[in-house]
C-alpha cells in the first residue's frame, strides 16, 4: 500500500509544484520555446480535454463523474497494491489516481485547469497537457503492458 501512496502522492506534488511555477513565471498564452519539437506555453482549459464541458451543468456533471470514477479506481487500486506481485500495476494506478485528483482539484479550486506542455512537429501541435495528464496516460499505459503481458492482478 506505501507503493500505492507514494505514487500518487508523487504525480499530485509534481504536478502542483508545476503548476504554481508555471502560473509564476509564465503569463497566460507566453510561450518558451525549449527544443524544435517542445515548448513551454501557459494554457487554461475551462472544460475537460479540448475545452468541452465549460458550462456550469456540464462542470458539475463532469466533476461528479470523474470524483465517482476515481473512488471505483481507487477502491481496485487498494485491492491490488496488497498484492506483492502487482507492484507495477500499483504504481500504474497511483499514476492516474494522481493525475486525476490534481486535475480534479483544479477544477474544483480554481474552475480551470492549467496546461504548459506543448510538443509538436512545425506548425502540428498537440494540445497542450499537464503533469497530472501525463501521470494519467502513462499509468494506463502500464496497465495496459500488465494486461497485454498477462499478469494476473486484475
Amino acid at each position: 500500500m506505501k507503493k500505492l501512496f507514494f505514487s500518487v502522492f508523487f504525480v499530485f506534488f509534481l504536478d502542483r509544484v508545476s503548476k504554481w511555477i508555471i502560473s509564476k513565471t509564465l503569463s497566460y498564452g507566453a510561450v518558451i520555446k525549449i527544443l524544435p519539437f517542445f515548448n513551454l506555453v501557459r494554457g487554461e482549459n475551462r472544460g475537460i480535454a479540448f475545452g468541452l464541458f465549460q458550462g456550469i451543468a456540464g462542470k458539475l456533471i463532469f466533476n461528479g463523474l470523474i470524483f465517482i470514477i476515481l473512488l471505483v479506481i481507487g477502491k481496485e487500486a487498494l485491492k491490488i497494491s496488497k498484492r506483492p506481485q502487482c507492484t507495477f500495476e500499483t504504481i500504474g494506478f497511483g499514476f492516474i489516481l494522481g493525475g486525476g485528483v490534481s486535475n480534479l482539484f483544479d477544477r474544483v479550486v480554481y474552475g480551470k485547469v492549467t496546461d504548459f506542455l506543448d510538443f509538436h512537429l512545425g506548425a502540428y501541435h498537440w494540445p497542450a497537457f499537464n503533469v497530472a495528464d501525463a501521470g494519467v496516460t502513462i499509468g494506463f499505459l502500464m496497465l495496459i503492458i500488465s494486461y497485454l503481458r498477462g499478469k494476473k492482478c486484475f
